[in-house]
């Protein structure tokens, strides 16, 4: 008994680790009003202590504006689109649903801090939209601070962070030949 209590608790943990934390929406904020720019394909990972974070592939959709591909390192593609919302810029995750959990979309306030690192703020799960709004509109004339939850995602894209150059400012080596 102790252990399936132990087993519940971790698959909890994290499930609210993932997309749980933020608002999930029937619809997506619209049907993918902002270009996808080509900073924003390619490998991400996610930052987080000792370099334990998560790596994703970003794809674009050429078939449609707006929507993109994302495959986590491990895992099944995920359908996300891209809008603009006032001068904001929203993610909205697709979720599939299922027993436990309904579809929808996990709705993100996306922000680029360089060409480098992007942050994902999710907004609270308890958002209130009033009543025969849209989310869009909602969400253009909204403060941040009433529709941001209280962390955000970070991420960093891979190839620039390989074309950073090296610290090179270690000890020398010392290599003698070997005399015959």
């Amino acid at each position: 008994m102790k252990q399936l209590k132990l087993v519940v608790i971790a698959l909890v943990l994290s499930i609210s680790e993932t997309n749980a934390q933020s608002y999930l929406s029937p619809e997506p904020v619209d049907a993918g009003s902002n270009e996808v720019s080509e900073f924003l394909l390619g490998n991400w990972r996610e930052q987080k202590n000792m370099d334990a974070g998560q790596t994703f592939q970003v794809f674009k959709n050429p078939n449609v504006t707006g929507h993109i591909n994302i495959v986590p390192g491990i895992g099944a593609m995920i359908p996300a689109i891209l809008s603009t919302a006032g001068p904001y810029t929203y993610l909205s995750v697709y979720e599939a649903g299922g027993k436990e959990r309904p579809e929808g979309y996990y709705i993100f306030r996306l922000e680029q801090k360089s060409n480098a690192e992007i942050r994902l703020v999710p907004l609270r799960q308890d958002l209130k939209k009033p009543e025969g709004e849209t989310l869009k509109h909602f969400l253009a004339n909204a403060d941040t601070k009433d529709i941001d939850a209280e962390h955000a995602l970070w991420f960093s894209h891979t190839f620039y962070q390989k074309k950073e150059p090296l610290d090179m400012t270690g000890r020398e080596i010392n290599i003698t030949k070997k005399e015959r």
